[in-house]
């Protein structure tokens, strides 16, 4: 196995973390043993481990492309990832970064993040009853909302948004608008501040904005099958030549 990209993730990443938020680590790697994947039963396709404040999860290359094609937005954020949060970083990521635009489907990429953002907006308003995690269930119980999905729909469609009408998806909020990183920051750590009504409102203008910004871009990103299959054989070719090497060598001493 070897790691092509490892960054931080979360709050971190996104210029919103407080003194209590956890170290979340995001990458991809490849199988350096792709020989037990191609003719086994086994499928590796991520890595996640996780203890205590630290969690880290990691994609598999052709997991990861995959991903992209269906507009995740996690994946999307290793695409845009700033310099600064970046620990390791290798010329096969450098090489997925100079294709990005071509492993984005926008018009897939709009719908999924509406729905996503109405599904985050029934959470954070107690629409959706289902099981939560006790800090948001709290949250919702003692203000009516909880600040952590709010936030996060807010988050997700301003970015969304940037990418639309500016062609790059900014995944450190403070950086490229401190204002409204200031904005989300005192709904995540102010919850008691804000009327619910207010917090709505906020959410209407900023898919307003998403819609705009969609209805009006100037390109039509689509996802290029072709490019996303060429990375994988240039990335894993040097794997397979090893493997192939490795082969060769056992057939001699077995002579």
């Amino acid at each position: 196995m070897k790691h092509i990209l490892k960054c931080l993730g979360g709050s971190r990443a996104y210029g919103l973390n407080n003194v209590g938020s956890d170290f979340d680590y995001r990458g991809i790697f490849i199988d350096t043993e792709i020989n037990k994947v191609i003719i086994s039963l086994d499928r590796f396709e991520h890595q996640q481990f996780k203890a205590g404040e630290q969690d880290e999860f990691y994609f598999e290359l052709r997991h990861y492309l995959c991903s992209l094609r269906k507009t995740n937005s996690q994946a999307l954020e290793l695409l845009f990832i700033e310099q600064e949060s970046i620990q390791e970083k290798s010329w096969e990521y450098d090489l997925i970064v100079k294709n990005r635009l071509s492993l984005i489907d926008v018009e897939k990429l709009y719908k999924s993040i509406k729905g996503y953002v109405f599904n985050e907006i029934r959470i954070a308003f107690g629409g959706i009853t289902g099981p939560l995690g006790s800090k948001r269930k709290t949250a919702i119980e003692n203000f009516g909302y909880s600040p952590k999905n709010v936030v996060q729909a807010l988050r997700l469609m301003y970015s969304t948004g940037k990418l639309f009408s500016k062609g790059y998806f900014p995944v450190n909020i403070l950086k490229e608008d401190s204002f409204f990183a200031g904005r989300l920051m005192r709904i995540k750590n102010s919850s008691k501040i804000f009327e619910i009504n207010e917090l709505r409102e906020d959410i209407r203008i900023e898919e307003d904005i998403l819609d705009r910004s969609f209805n009006n871009r100037s390109f039509n990103y689509k996802f290029n099958e072709d490019i996303a299959n060429d990375l994988c054989l240039k990335i894993y070719s040097p794997v397979i030549q090893a493997l192939i090497t490795d082969q060769r060598i056992i057939e001699l001493y077995a002579e």
